[in-house]
């Protein structure tokens, strides 16, 4: 039992850390205001596409452990 609430804990922590990211990111797109000599939609939408490249990450990393959980719980039981 303790396995799974560590994998759990791990979830949960990697989610926070998720949207914290997600919450800087989508802050720095609100502000963004940079000379480049790449126009401002074309950085905006790289942004997002890291953003969505992490989520993924993240989401296969859960996917992961909740599978790793289930089988910690099979084979408690």
């Amino acid at each position: 039992m303790k396995d799974i609430q560590t994998e759990l804990e791990c979830i949960s922590i990697r989610l926070e850390m998720l949207n914290e990211e997600s919450r800087r990111l989508y802050k720095l797109l609100e502000n963004f205001k940079v000379p480049n000599a790449m126009p401002p939609e074309e950085i905006k939408i790289k942004i997002l596409e890291t953003l969505e490249k992490r989520k993924k990450e993240m989401k296969d990393e859960i996917e992961e452990l909740s599978i790793r959980i289930r089988e910690l719980n099979n084979i408690k039981y």
